[in-house]
């Protein structure tokens, strides 16, 4: 979408999209072509390669491709959309960057990120820091209506249900929170990653009436509505390639205090100001269940939270697309794409 606003030739290699037990060699297939391409049109005009970086397996793939064409690009910039080879240092990133040498713009989610892949990696990459806030759409100039007083807290966590996301951390906290005396539900949105998770928590709902609720996934009107229903939101995740949780975005752009644990890119996102930041080793059902009891039964605190968390996204959605309208004006608008996605 970025290159096609700035009116720019795209050669697109889709190389995400799965085909059962072929997808090895169809994900082989499609690099090769990349390099084909870039092969043959970059010796007639200037030729840009976007790399969207994979995480372990798919990291030689593009090695792969970086041996066989990317000395042939006019220039190269790879989106880093995963925080495992941020966190740990990761051989294969390292071969990969050291292939598509100093020139090469490493585009990351925040500012922790870029300086994690310069200490891991021991370099001086040329990285710009760009956070996801801008793909999210919310009308600035409308507050979120504020749920009523004296009903039931209503939470949410929304996600790829499954156990790295924090599925079950987030319902072991709603039910402490009840057990403490604060009467809570707990909204779950999105499809379940593993059938047995689905089976599980369709027990555990069994078991506790009314508790937890599961509304699938949600798109449009229905997510819309889904997030004006919340009084907080939960994203206990442990997800390795974590980066921002665009989910947790989505809950401060509706003004809600977002309680998420601090790995990837969340700790520049969330503080005590607008929710609560986790520990990674914290316990949800009992240290953080504890320490957000208080605030989350304070109405008057809860909002105040709420807009902090609404203000700090606009601020980062704003600052965002800034950041895109300059790396558009630096590095697309003179030079012809080849995308792989």
């Amino acid at each position: 979408a970025v290159f096609e606003a700035a009116g720019k030739e795209l050669a697109v290699f889709d190389v995400a999209r799965r085909l059962g037990a072929w997808y090895p060699l169809v994900k082989l297939w499609r690099f090769l072509q990349a390099a084909a391409r870039l092969h043959v049109e970059s010796g007639s005009k200037p030729v840009i390669l976007y790399l969207v970086a994979d995480s372990e397996r798919g990291l030689y793939f593009h090695i792969l491709l970086a041996l066989l064409a990317g000395r042939k690009a006019d220039g190269c910039i790879v989106h880093h959309h995963s925080f495992r080879y941020a966190a740990k240092r990761d051989w294969r990133m390292k071969c990969l960057i050291s292939l598509l040498g100093d020139d090469a713009l490493h585009i990351t989610q925040c500012k922790g990120m870029s300086a994690r892949l310069c200490q891991l990696y021991n370099t001086r990459l040329r990285h710009l820091a760009l956070s996801n806030a801008f793909l999210v759409k919310v009308a600035e100039d409308e507050r979120p209506p504020l749920r009523p007083s004296g009903e039931r807290l209503v939470l949410g966590h929304m996600s790829n249900l499954c156990h790295e996301k924090g599925l079950y951390e987030a319902i072991d906290f709603t039910l402490a929170m009840n057990a403490r005396g604060l009467p809570c539900k707990l909204l779950l949105a999105g499809p379940f990653v593993r059938k047995e998770d689905g089976r599980r928590v369709h027990e555990i709902m069994e078991e506790h009436p009314g508790v937890i609720e599961s509304h699938g996934a949600l798109y449009g009107e229905d997510k819309l509505a889904y997030f004006n229903s919340l009084d907080a939101f939960l994203f206990p995740t442990r997800y390795v390639t974590e980066t921002e949780g665009i989910v947790a975005l989505e809950a401060m752009a509706h003004g809600k205090p977002v309680i998420a644990r601090a790995t990837g890119c969340i700790p520049e996102r969330v503080d005590a100001t607008l929710g609560m930041l986790v520990d990674l080793e914290a316990d949800m059902a009992k240290e953080v269940a504890k320490g957000a009891f208080d605030w989350l039964g304070d109405e008057a605190e809860r909002h105040r939270r709420g807009e902090a968390a609404r203000r700090r996204f606009l601020d980062l959605a704003q600052a965002s697309r800034q950041t895109l309208r300059q790396f558009v004006s630096r590095y697309i608008d003179k030079e012809t794409v080849a995308e792989q996605p």
